[in-house]
């Protein structure tokens, strides 16, 4: 970003990966810094809502991502302590529909398990929450330091809402279907939730804030975090584990 004009910065860093991840933080960096006048909070509130479709849509992509590794037909090579897939039953067997760990290792077959296509239909219309926030996916276009292009109106948060409630729906059912999933591959496999467990340095930019609490300046913000659902810190901890 050296020698490039700030009020570009956005659009530059989105090339990284073209998600509101990298693009939404300059364009707070250049409000802050700069006397770009405060957005107004419905403007703000666009902001939030784009980004939680966003995390909405890449946790769906990764339930497919992820579900391809405890797929059936991964599962069918010998793995020490799992032989009983084929039998074990689901305990929350009553909200997912399926009856055993087999049937939601079925399901996640790619392309011709059940879970897997919905799973696509899924992330469809997440990315169209965020389009319609945003402008489109990938590389936010409505986006700018101090605010939004986004036109509201009754119709585009009408239109946000319903697919909201059909993705609420829809995690009904995947965190049961998850809980009964890896809850077997823990007590099959002692140990299996230490993978991954590394030292590492988080850096947070801060997400999801409340105008009426944030006034969005660089030297407040370390008060910000009651305004936050994601407040901006760092941390570093000496290992991590996807339990934790």
């Amino acid at each position: 970003m050296r020698g490039k004009d700030p009020r570009d910065a956005h659009f530059i860093t989105s090339r990284i990966c073209g998600s509101a991840v990298t693009t939404t933080p300059p364009a707070r960096c250049t409000r802050e810094t700069w006397p770009t006048g405060e957005a107004p909070h419905l403007g703000e509130w666009i902001i939030n809502l784009g980004e939680a479709a966003e995390y909405m849509f890449d946790q769906t992509s990764s339930r497919n991502l992820v579900g391809v590794d405890y797929c059936e037909r991964m599962s069918r090579r010998p793995t020490p302590g799992c032989s009983n897939w084929p039998s074990a039953p689901a305990p929350h067997a009553g909200s997912t529909a399926y009856r055993t760990i087999a049937d939601i290792m079925r399901s996640l077959n790619p392309i011709e398990g059940e879970f897997y296509r919905e799973a696509l239909q899924v992330s469809r219309y997440t990315r169209e929450m965020f389009c319609l926030m945003e402008g489109r996916h990938v590389h936010p276009s409505t986006l700018y330091p101090g605010g939004t292009g986004t036109i509201a109106s009754v119709q585009l948060f009408t239109d946000y809402l319903s697919r909201l409630m059909r993705y609420v729906e829809f995690m009904k059912r995947v965190v049961p279907l998850h809980d009964d999933l890896f809850d077997f591959f823990y007590e099959a496999l002692p140990g299996y939730e230490e993978v991954g467990r590394r030292r590492v340095l988080l850096g947070c930019w801060g997400a999801l804030n409340d105008p009426d609490h944030c006034d969005f300046t660089y030297r407040n913000m370390t008060d910000w975090d009651g305004g936050c659902s994601s407040p901006p810190a760092w941390s570093w901890t000496a290992s991590w584990s996807p339990t934790t």
